[in-house]
C-alpha cells in the first residue's frame, strides 16, 4: 500500500493529524497498535456510572477544541461544568480547605499563611526571568511567589486535573474515526521504519509492509525512539520521563458520603504526606456520571511522586482509594461501584531540557526528511493542546508532500 502519509498511533495525536491531512486531500492509513482506536481518551459506562479513564474534559475557551468540535458536528454533545461546581480544594493538614474559584482565592482564604499571602502581593519586586537560566516550575514559584505558595500550590496543580467543557471523551476520537473510514487500521504492531530512496516503509511483521512518502509518529516518546532506534535524531524522545498513573473511580449512594463534593474536586500537596495527588468529583463536573441518588470520584495514585503505588494491584489501589476517600470527604462504607485503570506510561514531565529535547524532536524533519513527530509531549498532555500541535503537523507534512522542503515557522520553533 502507498499512501501519502502513514500515521502510527491512533490516540487524539494521530487520528487528528490524519483528519487534517485528509481534508487537505491526502491519501492517508493510521496504524494503531490497540484493537480500538482513540488512546487514552477512553470512556465506559457501568450500570449508570461513566468513568473516563484518561482525560475527561476538553478546555472550551481553546479556540482549536471549539473549531474541531464544530467541524465534526459535536456542538450539541458538549456541556457546561455543572452548577455544582462553587469552589477549588486544597487538602490543608489532613482536611478539605474551600477556596473561591474567583482570582483573589488564594488570598483571601486561610490556606495560605499571612506571611505567604503578602509574600505573594511582594510578587512584582523579582525580576520574571533569572539571567536566561531555565527552571523548575517549583523553583521559578518559589523566586516569584514564596516557597509556601510553590508547595502548597503550584506543586498540586502540576500533578493535577484540567478542567473545562466535555460531555464524554470518547465521541472525539471515535467522531475522528468515522470521519476517517477505512484509512484507520487497528490491531497492527509496528515493528521498524526505515527511509528509502523513495520515501518510508513501515514494518508490521505479520500484516505486512507499509509504504508512504511521510509517516508521522503520533504514539508516545518511548516508542517513538524504540521503533525509529538508530537514528540520534530521535534520542531525546526516550529521555522524556513518563511515571506510571492509576485512576481509581468509586460511586457511592448519596447519603454514604458527608462532604457536599461542590467543586472539581481536590488536589494534594506532596508537603501533606498523603499518598493521593487529588481527586475529581465527577458526578459534580458533568450530569450522567452517576445514577440519580448516587455520587462519583475519580482518586489519582503514582505519577512522578510515587511511582510504585500506581503499579499495586487493583484490590490494594482500591482499598488506597477508600481509606483517603473516607478522611477526606467522609465516605462510609463499601462502594456500590470500584473500578481502576493503570497507564503504565502516564503523562510526560515537563522537566530541565525538556525545552530544548523537543526543539530537537521539531526538526527532525530537516535533518531526516518526511520523519515527523506529534504527541502530547511537545505543547501539553490537554486535548486541546494535542490538537493545536496535530494541526501545526499536518501543515508541516502537507507542505512536505508538495515538495516544500521547508518547515513552517510556527512548526520548527521550540514552543513547548
Amino acid at each position: 500500500m502507498n499512501m501519502d502519509v502513514a500515521v502510527i498511533g491512533g490516540g487524539i495525536s494521530g487520528l487528528a493529524t490524519a483528519y487534517n491531512l485528509k481534508s487537505r486531500g491526502r491519501s492517508v492509513v493510521v496504524l494503531e497498535r490497540q484493537a480500538h482506536p482513540g488512546g487514552n481518551a477512553f470512556s465506559q459506562r457501568m450500570g449508570g456510572f461513566l468513568m473516563e479513564h484518561g482525560p475527561s474534559t476538553v478546555n472550551a475557551a481553546a479556540a482549536i477544541a471549539v473549531e474541531t468540535s464544530r467541524a465534526l458536528g459535536l456542538d450539541d454533545q458538549r456541556c457546561d461544568l455543572g452548577e455544582g461546581v462553587r469552589r477549588r480544594y486544597m487538602v490543608a493538614e489532613g482536611r478539605l480547605a474551600g477556596i473561591s474559584t474567583g482570582p483573589l482565592g488564594f488570598l483571601v482564604s486561610g490556606y495560605l499563611s499571612p506571611l505567604a499571602r503578602l509574600r505573594m502581593l511582594a510578587e512584582f519586586a523579582f525580576p520574571h526571568q533569572l539571567g536566561g537560566e531555565e527552571e523548575t516550575a517549583l523553583a521559578f514559584c518559589s523566586r516569584r511567589f514564596g516557597r509556601e505558595f510553590a508547595e502548597r500550590v503550584m506543586d498540586p496543580l502540576v500533578a493535577g486535573i484540567y478542567a473545562g467543557r466535555a460531555s464524554e471523551l470518547s465521541v472525539l476520537p471515535g467522531a475522528l474515526t468515522r470521519r476517517l473510514g477505512g484509512s484507520v487500521r487497528t490491531s497492527i504492531a509496528v515493528r521498524c521504519v526505515r527511509r528509502e530512496a523513495d520515501g518510508v516503509r513501515i514494518d508490521a511483521g505479520k500484516d505486512g509492509v507499509f509504504g508512504a512518502r511521510a509517516v508521522v509518529m503520533a504514539t508516545q516518546p518511548h516508542v517513538a525512539a524504540q521503533l525509529l532506534n538508530g537514528l540520534n535524531d530521535t534520542a531525546a524522545a526516550g529521555e522524556i520521563e513518563a511515571p506510571p498513573l492509576a485512576v481509581v473511580f468509586v460511586g457511592f449512594k448519596r447519603n454514604q458520603v458527608d462532604h457536599p463534593l461542590d467543586g472539581l474536586g481536590f488536589l494534594t500537596a506532596e508537603v501533606e504526606g498523603r499518598k493521593i495527588n487529588g481527586a475529581q468529583f465527577s458526578s459534580t463536573m458533568f450530569p450522567g456520571r452517576a445514577p440519580e441518588g448516587y455520587v462519583s470520584v475519580s482518586g489519582y495514585f503514582g505519577g512522578a511522586r510515587a511511582p510504585d503505588l500506581a503499579r499495586l494491584a487493583d484490590e490494594d489501589l482500591i482499598q488506597l482509594a477508600k481509606n483517603e476517600f473516607s478522611d477526606l470527604i467522609g465516605a462510609r462504607g463499601q462502594p456500590v461501584v470500584a473500578r481502576v485503570r493503570h497507564w503504565p506510561v502516564g503523562p510526560p514531565q515537563y522537566g530541565i531540557r525538556h525545552v530544548e529535547r523537543t526543539a530537537c524532536l521539531r526538526d527532525t524533519p530537516l535533518r531526516q526528511p518526511g520523519l515527523f513527530l506529534t504527541g502530547n509531549y511537545f505543547d501539553g498532555p490537554s486535548v486541546s493542546a494535542c490538537l493545536g500541535m496535530a494541526g501545526e503537523t499536518a501543515i508541516a507534512v502537507d507542505r512536505y508532500v508538495a515538495g516544500c522542503r521547508e518547515l513552517p515557522e510556527k512548526v520548527s520553533l521550540a514552543v513547548g
